[in-house]
């Protein structure tokens, strides 16, 4: 009964056994035994990771690393948390002290692009995720990282390039309705409204099309002189949302 060790053991088989507040019950009573058993902050951190409870987690990672001699797997796992609860900056700042002392871990340059373009830092975030697809294996590469690439892209003003990755994302996961307006974007960036066009529809056969979707399209039909369907489109959104300006 005095055995943290064994309180830790028996939580992770409650993890295991999906049964969450039995697991958070053994690591709450390790912790009273002994306030400096380092793993059981761990796995704690690890089961409010499992509830979204990222503030949570994350206190529980910093108290792990300060018992544990801030090995370099665990901050991998703290930075990955800090991104979770979108503390970017703060995910940047251990991403980069880790990586300046070991830069085997490869998926440190996956978070720090995602991290550099929500803080919107467009330049940084091309150069991580142009390294995180020199050092994968292709077969590692996942549908967000084909999806951010375009996005950052896109927003380094390759509009071309981005179209090519974010086809590579949808192909892998057709159900990603994000994408297709990624995709739609773009093409209408680049003036290609034909295929802007195409990919609404497509939204719209996938039933995950928005109001907004609708007045792109119609402007895209605009371009295009096509004013009937433009019509059609604007008519659309109007039905729905009398007050858009914008369709007027």
């Amino acid at each position: 009964p005095a055995s943290c060790k064994a309180m830790v053991k028996t939580g992770q088989l409650w993890v295991r056994g999906k049964s969450y507040p039995d697991a958070l019950k053994c690591y709450k009573d390790a912790i009273k035994i002994d306030s400096a058993f380092a793993p059981a902050y761990r796995e704690r951190a690890e089961l409010y990771g499992l509830a979204n409870q990222w503030e949570n987690a994350i206190k529980d990672y910093q108290k792990f690393l300060e018992l544990s001699g801030k090995n370099t797997y665990a901050k991998v796992r703290y930075a990955s948390f800090l991104f979770m609860a979108k503390k970017y900056e703060e995910a940047i700042e251990v991403i980069n002290e880790i990586l300046t002392i070991d830069n085997s871990y490869t998926v440190l340059y996956r978070l720090a692009a995602y991290s550099y373009f929500e803080l919107g830092k467009f330049a940084d975030a091309l150069k991580a995720i142009e390294t995180l697809f020199q050092s994968y294996k292709p077969e590692k590469i996942i549908v967000s990282d084909y999806f951010y690439f375009g996005k950052i892209l896109s927003k380094n003003g390759n509009d071309a390039l981005a179209i090519e990755k974010f086809i590579k994302a949808y192909n892998l996961d057709t159900t990603n309705c994000d994408v297709l307006s990624e995709l739609a974007k773009s093409n209408s960036k680049i003036k290609d409204y034909e295929k802007a066009i195409l990919v609404y529809q497509k939204k719209i056969t996938n039933k995950c099309n928005t109001i907004n979707d609708n007045y792109e399209m119609g402007k895209c039909f605009f371009f295009l002189k096509e004013w009937g369907k433009a019509d059609t489109a604007f008519g659309i959104v109007l039905e729905k949302k009398p007050d858009f300006i914008n369709a007027l």
